[in-house]
């Protein structure tokens, strides 16, 4: 809302349809249908589609992707600041996990670790599912971390993100722990 749209925005949830309530501000506003709708077609449901079209049988769907994706690009210097404090605590949600690195640590450790001490610095959500891989397993992008412990010599994979203001940021990186194989530093 802060972003610069200078007309009334209604929210709703993922479970809710949103059709209701636009019925509701066209009764507000004692309009009875609309001839025209700008809708993200790529990411609306065919159930919501249908519900749309049965409420406004005459209504022309105009896709509008191409420009609110265009809109979605820039960004003020407030949503910079957002973004790049959401990298750092990805940065440093990668530390944590670096620093807890020790022989016999399951995956599972070193990711509640991880998480924890981002919560501590007011973290609420990670932006996806948090991935601490060792040995094998960190060569599979989307692999599921468990009681893998681990051993010198292993790859350690970290994937994670947070959000932070409704938005979010997404680190890989992947280390060796302690000495590797001459054949394990030329794959890396």
């Amino acid at each position: 809302q802060d972003a610069g749209w200078e007309h009334q925005i209604v929210g709703y949830k993922d479970h809710e349809s949103p059709w209701g309530l636009i019925q509701q501000l066209l009764k507000d506003r004692q309009l009875d249908t609309i001839s025209s709708a700008a809708i993200e077609t790529d990411v609306l449901t065919v159930a919501r589609m249908n519900e749309l079209l049965q409420l406004f049988p005459n209504a022309a769907v105009q896709p509008v992707e191409n420009q609110l994706n265009t809109m979605r690009v820039v960004k003020d210097s407030s949503e910079i600041a957002i973004i790049q404090r959401a990298a750092e605590m990805a940065d440093f949600g990668v530390e944590v996990g670096k620093s807890a690195l020790k022989e016999g640590i399951t995956e599972m450790e070193v990711l509640a670790k991880i998480e924890y001490e981002l919560k501590k610095k007011g973290i609420r959500e990670m932006s996806f599912s948090t991935m601490v891989l060792f040995g094998e397993k960190s060569g599979a992008p989307h692999g599921n971390p468990g009681d893998r412990k681990l051993q010198e010599g292993d790859f350690v994979l970290f994937d994670l993100g947070v959000v932070l203001d409704g938005y979010t940021s997404d680190i890989t990186r992947t280390f060796a722990f302690r000495s590797i194989s001459d054949e394990k530093r030329k794959l890396y």
